[in-house]
């Protein structure tokens, strides 16, 4: 099977099953690949979690994201991260301190994918990983 690597992917952590869209670290790594896929998806969730971080702090809005679409979601969050470059870019200061709250918490409601997608995941992952 062949695999689009340019695909947007999501990383999760092990709490999460493993599918094509949604890569989790290795369970029990043994090869050198493994370990450096682990270390470098660690170091990306750790960036991750902590801009969701920074941003639930600027925008209060999204520790309380209550929409009926996904669609509505996704306006409201891109357009927090709009307003955050926007004050970057032009030096405002927000004077805010990051959320602490646990950016896991809203993703206990996330469907999880079936055998052929934790399988093509597998494949995928194990791909990633050896061109590292």
């Amino acid at each position: 099977m062949s695999h689009n690597l340019t695909l947007a992917n999501f990383s999760g952590d092990s709490a999460y099953p493993l599918t094509e869209r949604l890569l989790t670290p290795f369970n029990n790594p043994t090869t050198p690949a493994e370990l450096k896929f682990n270390k470098l998806h660690t170091s990306l969730r750790v960036k991750v979690e902590n801009c969701l971080g920074l941003l639930k702090g600027q925008w209060r809005r999204l520790k309380y994201l209550d929409v009926n679409t996904i669609k509505r979601a996704n306006m409201i969050i891109e357009s927090c991260i709009l307003m955050h470059n926007y004050a970057i870019n032009h030096g405002l200061d927000w004077n805010t301190s990051p959320s602490t709250e646990d950016t896991a918490q809203g993703d206990a409601n996330l469907q999880m994918g079936n055998t052929d997608t934790t399988a093509a995941g597998h494949e995928k992952r194990n791909t990633i990983a050896a061109l590292l």
